[in-house]
């Protein structure tokens, strides 16, 4: 079965003020986010993302775009809702500091 495109992050999630995966990063960072790999931090994001919305046949690509794997039972919004508040955004930053120097 192939993906299909449902629509954009942004229209579904409660994001914020951001309308993609990297603003919601980099406002999570807030005036630090210089000591941060963002484009990395961004994508590892995505990907603990998508870990936690496969079981659901939901995924997000690297244009934030939302697409589903056929039928999805599940109600979208809460369950990217429910991953974006699952997923620890802190610890994976700290993953991505630059190292001091």
């Amino acid at each position: 079965m192939t993906n299909r495109l449902v629509g954009a992050l942004a229209a579904f999630a409660d994001l914020g003020e951001a309308r993609t995966l990297r603003q919601v990063v980099e406002e999570h960072l807030g005036p630090r986010r210089r000591e941060y790999d963002v484009p990395a931090l961004t994508e590892a994001y995505r990907e603990a993302l998508n870990e936690r919305l496969d079981p659901v046949g939901l995924s997000v690509d690297t244009d934030d775009g939302v697409y589903a794997d056929g039928w999805v039972d599940a109600e979208i919004t809460t369950e990217l809702d429910d991953a974006l508040y699952r997923v620890d955004l802190a610890v994976l930053a700290e993953r991505h500091r630059h190292a001091p120097g």
